[in-house]
């Protein structure tokens, strides 16, 4: 997985508010061994709201939520003889966690970031047509889409 974002917020005292948009983009293992693997592009924008608390000179901790909308599409399907039928799909999702930076000055730093987000989407093999390499219980097509995040994070207030 990787995933990129950014998010310009305007605040009040230590709470802020803002527009963030991510590209994230998953590589999808199957359970056999095919060639190139299945990829899912996810594109986010949303609202993301925080609160920066300075726990000493150099150190703030800033617990967040987002909530966005999210377009996700599947890429390199390949398939024997079915013809996929879910490549594209919309979702909501909402994330919530916590970043600690290490603060340069009153303005600007770099940390560490870990969170949660899960999505209003249910993941389905069948739709990508992975079915025609793996036999899938039902216990392995259901599910909602969601995942543990962990990553850097760089601060700069204007």
């Amino acid at each position: 997985m990787l995933n990129i974002g950014a998010s310009f917020n305007v605040g009040y005292k230590n709470f802020n508010i803002g527009g963030c948009y991510s590209i994230t983009q998953f590589q999808i293992f199957p359970k056999i061994i095919i060639d190139p693997h299945t990829l899912l592009l996810v594109h986010r924008t949303g609202l993301r709201f925080s609160y920066d608390r300075t726990l000493s000179e150099k150190i703030m901790f800033s617990p967040f939520v987002t909530g966005g909308y999210n377009w996700l599409k599947y890429s390199r399907v390949q398939t024997k003889t079915q013809i996929p039928y879910g490549k594209e799909a919309n979702a909501v999702s909402v994330s919530g966690g916590l970043s600690w930076n290490l603060m340069f000055d009153e303005f600007s730093g770099i940390g560490f970031m870990i969170g949660y987000e899960f999505f209003d989407y249910t993941y389905n093999p069948n739709a990508i047509c992975l079915n025609e390499f793996y036999d899938y219980t039902e216990a392995e097509k259901k599910g909602r889409f969601q995942l543990f995040t962990f990553g850097f994070s760089f601060y700069y207030d204007l």
